[in-house]
């Protein structure tokens, strides 16, 4: 836990003057709380961080609204890096889980539960010239407090050039206000790309990109398999066999659960891919669905 008794708090869990890389870690429980002021990276406070099937949860930075605690989860000075992580149940006034100033990227990764006071309840890049990626990943159930447009995702570069890419990506059910107004992707300023995404309540219209608008049909976040807790696609979900394997050419061939959770699931001609950080065919560990 970072105190202090002055104007600011730094690292509620852990503050670094570099780069942070967590390895199937837990950054959970700390908090970053200035009395008098402010706080930030409730979990986490880097100049980059980069996580592998990590999890960072319940943090929190500056306890009040009046306090306009920033990256609940994490806070980094310039970008983030996340691969099969969730960032979850984390709080601040600005940017509930993460909060950035530089390029980042976040792939087969969960960030749920998230809550702002203020503004932007997963991820904010507001104000920065920052490029985003978010690929076979799940944004979902995070909750803004004010009555803003602003409630998961917002990407307002401060370059029009810029460009937040969204790849086979679900960014639903997240609220903003007392009446839970559905607010899913803001984009202030910016360049929209990517495919097979989808977003249910979004401030921009691309069918190239958002392909589906329908609720996900998510079950609740729990441990599925893997190292970290995911959403699961429910039976009848839209997100089933509408995403792409864009990635495995990459070399990312699974799910956000790792080894024995194939990104792609059947065979021959009836290969299909899930949009998500969940692929729902991939049921046994021991990959006995490729025999």
């Amino acid at each position: 836990e970072a105190l202090s008794d002055t104007t600011y708090a730094r690292g509620g869990g852990i503050h670094v003057l570099g780069t942070l890389i967590l390895t199937r870690s837990n950054v959970s429980g700390n908090q970053a709380l200035a009395p008098a002021s402010s706080g930030s990276g409730g979990g986490i406070q880097a100049n980059n961080l980069i996580s592998y099937y990590s999890s960072i949860s319940e943090n929190v930075a500056g306890d009040s609204p009046s306090r306009g605690g920033i990256g609940g989860g994490a806070y980094a000075l310039e970008g983030i890096a996340i691969y099969g992580s969730t960032i979850d149940n984390n709080t601040a006034s600005y940017g509930g889980a993460l909060m950035f100033r530089e390029a980042t990227t976040i792939v087969d990764s969960t960030i749920s539960g998230n809550t702002a006071h203020k503004f932007v309840s997963a991820l904010d890049s507001v104000s920065t010239n920052v490029s985003l990626s978010i690929s076979n990943s799940t944004i979902a159930f995070n909750h803004a407090e004010t009555n803003s447009p602003y409630g998961a995702v917002a990407f307002a570069s401060s370059s029009a050039s810029s460009t937040l890419s969204l790849q086979s990506s679900i960014i639903a059910d997240n609220t903003a206000g007392a009446m839970n107004t559905p607010s899913d992707l803001s984009m202030l300023q910016g360049v929209l790309a990517g495919a097979n995404s989808l977003v249910m309540a979004s401030s921009v219209s691309d069918p190239n990109v958002i392909t589906v608008t329908a609720d996900p049909k998510l079950g609740p976040l729990q441990f599925n398999g893997g190292p970290t807790r995911t959403h699961a696609l429910l039976p009848g979900s839209p997100a089933l066999g509408a995403g792409n394997d864009n990635l495995i050419s990459h070399g990312i061939t699974t799910d956000q659960r790792g080894l024995g959770y194939p990104r792609t699931t059947g065979k021959g001609g009836n290969v299909t891919t899930d949009i998500g950080a969940f692929e729902f065919d991939s049921i046994f560990s021991g990959r006995f669905d490729s025999n």
